[in-house]
């Protein structure tokens, strides 16, 4: 295909995009606002465009469906025919029509995905980059070398030595683990070889091992001062056939190895290329004023190479970190300016990138006026739709990963909680019911509201139902509470319907919900009153990747408490301690701040100690508690993975992370571990 011909057809296929997502809009608007002319003009044009640019392209097929829709929108124009709702469901069913013979093209055209980045977004960090990456990286190379130092030349410490790096070495991992057992093998392997030495690489990748994707052999590259540990911490594994050790010399120690600066190097060769990597995948918009002046806003980067970018600064992060532990046993002013430039090229490139991951969560809400249309159609309601905090912004990740569960969420209220209309009017509430979606972010979280004002959640028969289907024992379903009760729907198989419908009925929905959410690292609460309605909401991290935390210890053990969570830190002497209701409490400053110990509330057998940290957290409705910990340690800024598979679920959490110490942990999930 010519390039310029594939480039037509890739600027057809998003603007056609763009086209059939308001057509959708208009055409719900028009349902309940029949004589908004402005309305049926904006239609009837964008038609019009979407038949003339198909016909072009000899896209029959959408131009004809968009020709005759043309003409209806037309005669309503001109009042020869009335906008009711047959003639709506219509317009609506040629929207689908052109929207899957436009997939169709997509396809056949193989064009691949972007994703629009404001140019002068992408043009200022590329600009940051070439400022700064090269003076640090000639610094750099002016640092001694390892070579020098042992020729006894210079008398000061080799950059980037410690207890941790005098030796590149390739281990042999020989297994018989059990397939089961494989991912949670993998990471105790893992977490031995970072404990040990730097980890450098692994074959197969991280990402395989914790699928459990691997097979007898695994092979690893490692830095280390004390490989003998190493190997006989490897052999204490259950699984463990036998361990063997390879040094890695010359040149091929120096390529295993990737420094700060390399990384930095290929950050930059990243953004560089981006724009020209590949005409499949890049398209650009430009702006001309009436003068005649051209400045290129906007252009299209493939999603793969954002991505790219985006996990790269994410592993700076961890680089940065660790090279900031590095310079610490060093005194040596150069270094410590180096070591300072590259903390701020990296802060700035990474908050560059964090901008050009944010999507206003509304882009995907607008799909969600037509499904609800849809679905309370066929089930005979009346349901208005609001949604509010559209513009909110969050991670592109984010965007891509919660529509699932929304939906399957707003199918529930359709389904389940909106009463039909004869009923509502009987309990006395207006014919028509409400579903309210609201998207927020606090310092560290988004938030996402979705509510209902329906017949809510009965207590009682979601024991019994939970009962009927052997979800739970009778003895058990008398011992808890309302509250607990209502959680039951997120079982796995519970459902209150008889029969399975289109909508709903196999038991899958809110289980494959609360799955969803807490692999991403996030949780779910419920709230509901029986006729009144149900209230979900969810909670993510706002940031995928990256995020500051303060490192705490719990018996020897590190973990991490995100700094946006903090209010403040004062120690806690066990004097101080009061128990009101037996529950223990501090008064700061006049305030009664309910106390959690840290070590309890993770299971932690630790000892009772003098003094107590206590991390004070101020929760969504105002109120404060504080987490009580033996020690407080450092700052880091770190980047964030989702938890093991065998672990997600484990309330608590939101991921795991890699100190600057090179020590594996993971991140408290403040708001739900308590």
């Amino acid at each position: 295909m010519p390039d310029d011909e594939r480039y037509y057809r890739e600027v057809y296929i998003g603007e056609t995009k763009e086209h059939i997502r308001e057509l959708n809009r208009i055409f719900l608007h028009l349902e309940k606002n029949p004589e908004d002319r402005e309305a049926i003009e904006e239609a009837l044009r964008i038609m019009h465009t979407i038949k003339g640019d198909s016909a072009i392209l000899g896209l029959g097929k959408i131009s004809n469906t968009a020709h005759r829709a043309e003409d209806v929108l037309a005669a309503v124009r001109d009042k020869k025919t009335a906008l009711s709702t047959v003639l709506i469901d219509s317009l609506i069913q040629s929207v689908d029509e052109i929207e899957e013979a436009l997939r169709s093209f997509e396809a056949e055209s193989k064009i691949g995905k972007g994703i629009g980045v404001s140019f002068k977004e992408l043009e200022s960090a590329i600009e940051k980059i070439d400022a700064n990456v090269s003076g640090a990286l000639n610094k750099i190379d002016n640092v001694p070398k390892a070579s020098d130092v042992k020729k006894g030349s210079l008398s000061q410490p080799e950059f980037g030595s410690s207890s941790r790096s005098s030796g590149t070495f390739r281990i042999r991992i020989t297994n018989n683990f059990e397939a089961l057992l494989k991912p949670m093998r993998a990471f105790i392997i893992l977490k031995e070889l970072a404990e040990c030495g730097d980890l450098i690489e692994t074959d197969p990748p991280n990402a395989s091992l914790a699928d459990g994707n691997y097979g007898e052999t695994i092979y690893a590259t490692v830095s280390t001062s004390d490989l003998g540990t190493m190997i006989e911490a490897l052999k204490k594994i259950p699984g463990v056939v036998s361990v063997e050790a390879e040094r890695v010399e010359g040149s091929m120690a120096c390529e295993a190895k990737i420094s700060a600066g390399e990384k930095l190097i290929e950050i930059d060769r990243l953004v560089s290329c981006v724009e020209i990597e590949s005409k499949e995948q890049v398209s650009a918009k430009m702006n001309i004023d009436l003068k005649g002046r051209h400045r290129m806003e906007e252009i299209k980067v493939s999603v793969s190479s954002l991505d790219r970018l985006f996990n790269l600064a994410g592993e700076l992060v961890l680089a940065k970190s660790r090279l900031g532990n590095i310079v610490k046993l060093h005194e040596d002013d150069e270094i410590k300016d180096i070591q300072r430039m590259i903390d701020s090229i990296v802060s700035d490139l990474q908050n560059e990138v964090m901008g050009l991951r944010l999507i206003p969560i509304g882009q995907v809400f607008g799909i969600f006026p037509r499904t609800v249309r849809d679905m309370a159609k066929e089930l005979g309601k009346e349901i208005d739709l609001i949604i509010e905090g559209g513009e909110t912004a969050v991670d592109r990740k984010i965007v891509e990963e919660i529509v699932d569960p929304i939906v399957h969420i707003i199918r529930n209220c359709v389904d389940h909680g909106i009463e039909m209309p004869e009923e509502r009017i009987k309990e006395g509430k207006n014919a028509v019911g409400t579903i309210r979606i609201r998207a927020s972010r606090d310092s560290s979280h988004f938030i996402l509201d979705i509510e209902d004002d329906g017949r809510g959640i009965d207590p009682k028969f979601v024991k019994e139902t939970a009962v009927s289907r052997g979800l739970i024992s009778r003895k058990k379903a008398e011992s808890i509470t309302d509250e607990e009760a209502i959680y039951l729907i997120f079982t796995p198989g519970f459902s209150t319907k008889k029969a399975v419908t289109s909508l709903s009925g196999r038991g899958m929905g809110m289980s494959a919900v609360k799955s969803k959410i807490e692999a991403m690292g996030g949780s779910i609460l419920l709230s509901s009153c029986v006729g009144s309605g149900t209230k979900v909401s969810i909670r993510l991290p706002a940031s995928m990747v990256t995020m500051k935390i303060i490192v705490v210890g719990v018996k020897g053990q590190p973990f991490a408490i995100p700094v946006a969570e903090i209010v403040e830190i004062v120690e806690v002497g066990a004097d101080q301690i009061r128990f009101i209701q037996g529950a223990p409490c501090i008064n700061l400053r006049g305030d009664i701040i309910r106390l959690h110990r840290l070590a309890w509330l993770l299971g932690i057998e630790e000892g009772i100690c003098k003094s107590y940290f206590a991390v004070i957290i101020r929760r969504g409705d105002g109120k404060s508690f504080g987490l009580l910990v033996s020690e407080v340690r450092d700052e880091d800024e770190v980047a964030m993975k989702p938890l093991p598979k065998l672990l997600r679920g484990i309330k608590g959490f939101l991921g795991a992370t890699i100190l600057g110490d090179g020590k594996p942990t993971f991140i408290i999930d403040v708001m739900s571990i308590v």
